[in-house]
C-alpha cells in the first residue's frame, strides 16, 4: 500500500489490487451481489514492477 509519508505529500502511483487506497472487499461483494459475471481491472503504467509482476500480485490477492 501507500506509506503514510507518501500519503502525506500527495504521492500517487498506479498499483496492483490491494496495494493502493481502494478497499476491495465491498467492491467485490457488491459485484457478486449484483450478479456480475466479469470484473475488469486495468493496470496502468507502474514504475516499480513489470506488467506481469503486477498481474500476479493482483491475481494472488483475488485468490486469497
Amino acid at each position: 500500500g501507500i506509506t503514510k509519508k507518501e500519503e502525506a505529500r500527495g504521492f500517487f502511483r498506479f498499483r496492483p489490487l490491494s496495494y493502493g487506497k481502494q478497499y476491495w472487499p465491498p467492491i467485490l461483494e457488491a459485484a457478486k451481489k449484483d450478479g456480475a459475471k466479469y470484473l475488469i481491472y486495468e493496470q496502468d503504467m507502474s514504475y516499480t514492477n513489470t506488467p506481469i509482476q503486477n498481474a500476479k500480485l493482483s491475481i494472488d490477492y483475488l485468490k486469497g
